[in-house]
Parts: structure tokens; sequence; C-alpha cells
């Protein structure tokens, strides 16, 4: 799926345990609190790789969504 598709996955809001942020051009979620993301959003090491993240991001700008029911 695109970024772009995200944007209407699942249902609309923030969701229990899984939330899809999406706008176009870029997701990320944040799944039972880590952020799994591509980009180094205020990461040490500024490197733009996938992997999980404590650091908050803020979602301004993104549409939240989440898997129905999670």
């Amino acid at each position: 799926m695109s970024s772009t598709e995200f944007r209407s996955y699942g249902e609309r809001g923030a969701g229990k345990w899984i939330t899809i942020y999406a706008r176009e051009g870029h997701t990320f979620a944040v799944i039972a609190g880590l952020r799994l993301d591509t980009t180094p959003f205020d990461h040490y090491t500024g490197k733009w790789a996938p992997r999980w993240q404590t650091i908050y991001r803020p979602p301004r700008g993104f549409d939240a969504r989440h898997p129905v029911g999670l």
C-alpha cells in the first residue's frame, strides 16, 4: 500500500494497540507505544532506515487510522 492509500485504511482515529499515521509521501505506525518509522525524526543517529523508536513524533499533518478492533 502507498502512504496515500493508508489515509483511508481501517477506521478513523487512534487505535488501542496500533495507530497508523499517514500523509501523502510518508507513513509511520505506533504499535504498543513503540514507533516504527523510516525517518530519523529526532533520532541521535540521523540515519534513514526502518527502526523501532521510543522518541515521540508529533502527528501534525498526518491522518490517524487503525485496524478494526485494534
